[in-house]
């Protein structure tokens, strides 16, 4: 996260001085947004880079590992397995609801159970860059929003006493 956040220091000798508080805390609160925005864009830059690479990688992977043109046993043994999982799954899921009861009744003999030959899919490499790239972003939104928050809260209380600004 500090790769984003901490960027180099635009020239601060030729910025124009605030007249007063209530210029000093806009300008405060412009710099901030315009900080919050880059840091935005540097956390997205670096998704995109990452799924870049990973699509890569797994289009890499997937041509070394090209099935061959004929299954082999093992394969289509395989295969009848899922089917018949497949088959099993859905029956359980039609099977007839028991009047009066929330539960379905699932038919004797035909209880799920876990077969060794179907797994699930893993999670692809972009859910899990966008998962991190979701929590790395509202993270660091949290803690902008409070930062410009404390600066806007600043702001508000000096119009709401209606102080001269240029005095404080």
């Amino acid at each position: 996260m500090q790769k984003h956040i901490f960027q180099p220091i635009p020239d601060l000798d030729n910025l124009p001085e605030p007249a007063d508080k209530e210029e000093r805390l806009r300008v405060i609160i412009a710099n901030l947004d315009k900080q919050h925005l880059a840091v935005r864009a540097s956390i997205l830059a670096e998704a995109q880079q990452q799924l870049r690479r990973l699509t890569e990688q797994h289009n890499n992977n997937t041509t070394q590992q090209q099935a061959p043109s004929s299954p082999s046993p093992a394969t289509a043994n395989t295969a009848t397995a899922q089917q018949a999982a497949h088959a099993r799954l859905l029956a359980n899921l039609n099977a007839p609801c028991a009047q009066g009861s929330a539960e379905y009744s699932v038919p004797p003999g035909a209880s799920p159970q876990a077969d060794a030959s179907v797994r699930q899919l893993p999670v692809l490499p972009g859910v899990l860059v966008m998962r991190e790239t979701t929590r790395v972003m509202g993270g660091y939104d949290r803690q902008a929003g409070e930062t410009r928050g404390y600066h806007g809260g600043a702001l508000e209380r000096l119009k709401a006493r209606g102080v001269d600004p240029r005095r404080g």
